[in-house]
């Protein structure tokens, strides 16, 4: 954090993620630095949800903020502010961020590592991009009956999805702890980009039943579109 202060960052904000009593006095020496904040969950949620609870305080408190980086992803970072430039390395990419007036973020990265140039990474098919584990977080925004009590609840979530050769699929969910909530079978079909869409077939989800085109997941078009390699799964039945 001290480190983080020095390099010129305005504000840093933690999560204390449902720490125990023992480590409440560094939160508390932490509290009282000048540019920090520092908030609590009662219980452990999970970083997807220690990150959704700094982003909301920020979006609320710091309206003016022109960016937002974490500093806690399990990767090696340095940082460096210079003007309007934010230069960040992470393991061995170097990446810098240059404020522009009115607009977002450019974003450079520098082409060249030791001094060869980096391989073009390759194109994934289809199946190899939907294909494999996933990690997100799910939200209860609305609900009946004997979820009702689950409305505005939220947290951390992993998701595994097989692709068949024969254009097919399988989507298993859990919790963290490994506790399986929701399967369904899939298909895929045409989409708003190269990598064409999912839809549910069969399944359940907290043991309600999925049903044919239940989900329609197309990552061209919903809310979080302009993410690489990110999808939506809206489970309203």
């Amino acid at each position: 954090v001290d480190q983080l202060l020095e390099r010129g960052f305005a504000h840093v904000v933690i999560v204390d993620d449902g720490s125990s009593e023992s480590y409440q006095p560094i939160f508390t020496d932490l509290a009282r630095k000048t540019g920090c904040t520092v908030l609590h969950h009662e219980v452990n949620r999970g970083k997807g949800s220690a990150l959704k609870t700094g982003l909301h305080w920020i979006e609320e408190n710091l309206p003016d903020c022109s960016g937002v980086i974490t500093a806690d992803d399990g990767s090696k970072l340095s940082y460096k502010l210079e003007g309007d430039c934010l230069h960040i390395q992470m393991d061995s990419d170097d990446y810098v961020f240059t404020r522009g007036e009115g607009s977002a973020p450019k974003v450079e990265q520098n082409t060249s590592v030791g001094g060869e140039e980096p391989e073009e990474p390759e194109e994934l098919s289809a199946a190899d991009w939907w294909s494999g584990k996933w990690y997100g977080w799910f939200v209860f925004s609305n609900a009946s009956d004997y979820y009702s009590d689950w409305i505005g609840d939220y947290g951390d979530c992993l998701s595994e999805i097989t692709v068949y050769d024969d254009g097919t699929g399988y989507v298993e969910m859990t919790w963290l702890d490994g506790e399986v909530f929701a399967t369904a079978d899939v298909t895929f079909g045409t989409g708003t980009t190269d990598y064409g869409c999912m839809m549910s077939e069969s399944g359940t989800i907290l043991n309600l039943s999925i049903e044919h085109a239940d989900w329609i997941v197309d990552p061209g078009a919903s809310m979080v579109s302009d993410f690489d390699h990110m999808i939506h799964i809206d489970s309203t039945m």
